[in-house]
């Protein structure tokens, strides 16, 4: 949960690749059966469309939908890479990872 008590649903990725001109946006929801998968990934990709800079927008742009069981409220600094990449597995090249400014 965040301060403002909301509950996370799941995750979004973003990975730019400038050289190829791609954008990709990795939905990744979390697999619970009490939650409206639909709903969360219209809404996701949604906020995800509405983050898309001027500077990207000749990209080739792609939704990619996903579901995790990874939940976890706290993570260190420390070990958000490795985090990340539990929950992309191999969609992000951890290469790509290691360079990020998380």
């Amino acid at each position: 949960m965040d301060e403002r008590g909301h509950e996370s649903v799941g995750y979004l990725v973003i990975h730019k690749n400038h050289e190829l001109k791609q954008l990709r946006n990795l939905i990744y929801s979390i697999k619970d059966k009490a939650k409206d998968k639909k709903h969360i990934e219209r809404y996701t990709s949604e906020f995800a469309n509405s983050m898309i800079s001027v500077e990207v927008e000749s990209y080739d742009i792609e939704f990619i939908l996903n579901e995790t069981t990874i939940y976890q409220q706290v993570v260190k600094d420390s070990e958000l890479i490795g985090y990340i990449e539990r929950i992309t597995k191999n969609d992000i090249p951890i290469t790509v990872l290691n360079k990020s400014k998380i």
